[in-house]
């Protein structure tokens, strides 16, 4: 079974670079952090004054992906225990590209972005054009 998680915010990259003992290096429109890894590797990340504004889950997981290099579950538990990430981590998978276009036509029939990820993005995409064919 999958933990649930709450809904990320900026706030929440906060909690974690402060958990996982960045550094803040610089505040402009926006903080930022940077963490020496013991491979000689240099991590940066930043974060915008608006905390409690959520993040997308896509943008969400190339942040993860991309700039803290960590998983879902290892970003969540150096926020619960305010322990750092023991690196190196394995990564959780790429997210599905779902075409913009899918998405916001699903929703404009009242399914959500979370029940459309769920599906493949070709169901995804096969269920709009099914959408769209029973409105002829």
């Amino acid at each position: 079974m999958t933990p649930s998680y709450p809904a990320p915010t900026w706030a929440h990259i906060d909690a974690f670079c402060r958990a996982d003992r960045w550094d803040e290096v610089r505040e402009t429109d926006h903080v930022h952090w940077e963490k020496l890894l013991p491979s000689g590797e240099v991590l940066r990340t930043h974060r915008s004054f608006a905390s409690d504004k959520p993040i997308s889950q896509g943008r969400f997981g190339v942040i993860l992906r991309e700039q803290l290099k960590v998983s879902r579950d290892e970003f969540w538990r150096a926020i619960e225990t305010r322990e750092p990430v023991d690196r190196p981590v394995e990564l959780d998978e790429p997210e599905k590209e779902y075409p913009a276009w899918v998405v916001l036509g699903l929703g404009k029939y009242g399914i959500h972005e979370a029940r459309v990820r769920a599906m493949s993005p070709e169901e995804a995409e096969k269920l709009l054009q099914e959408k769209w064919a029973s409105q002829s």
